[in-house]
């Protein structure tokens, strides 16, 4: 299905509006909802550029291999991904306004930290071949805020949950 520049735009101004607002999750409306995958990544991508102003470029990815949860969305073998901004990242102690958020929450995660670009590759690396490009794996806190969304989400709406990350 092509994607349609004018339904991505739409949607990541409306996300980008519910998000400064502190709106709870919502669904994105049926006229600019994303129908795949490919349109939910169009919609992400568009909505970080509406975000770098404020809060820097992407500058690391969460992965999330979460996908045996949705079969009916997306393959199994698809992990999640989303960027995150350079001001969401950070390094040692710090302190977090809860009013800042909707509904806090925190997940324990495993961080690696590349030591160099990842080149594109036309088949994916195996993990050997994926080892060598890791300069340090640590632990690290991811915070996170929900904004009310029933964890995990129903199948129907992971599209708009990956458009919103």
């Amino acid at each position: 299905m092509p994607i349609e520049p004018h339904r991505i735009r739409t949607a990541a101004q409306h996300l980008f509006e519910a998000l400064d607002r502190g709106d709870p999750f919502e669904p994105l409306p049926v006229e600019c909802a994303p129908r795949d995958p490919e349109e939910a990544y169009a919609i992400q991508s568009q909505l970080q550029s509406l975000r770098a102003p404020r809060l820097g470029p992407v500058a690391g990815w969460k992965i999330a291999g979460a996908a045996h949860a949705w079969p009916a969305t997306l393959p199994p073998e698809a992990p999640i991904l989303a960027g995150i901004h350079a001001s969401r990242i950070l390094h040692g102690p710090a302190t977090l306004r809860a009013a800042d958020y909707l509904h806090l929450g925190l997940h324990c995660e495993i961080v690696l930290e590349l030591g160099v670009d990842v080149p594109a590759r036309a088949a994916p690396a195996d993990g050997a071949q994926a080892a060598r490009f890791v300069r340090a794996a640590m632990p690290a806190f991811e915070v996170l805020d929900d904004r009310g969304l029933r964890l995990p989400p129903p199948p129907a709406l992971i599209r708009d949950v990956i458009a919103a990350n």
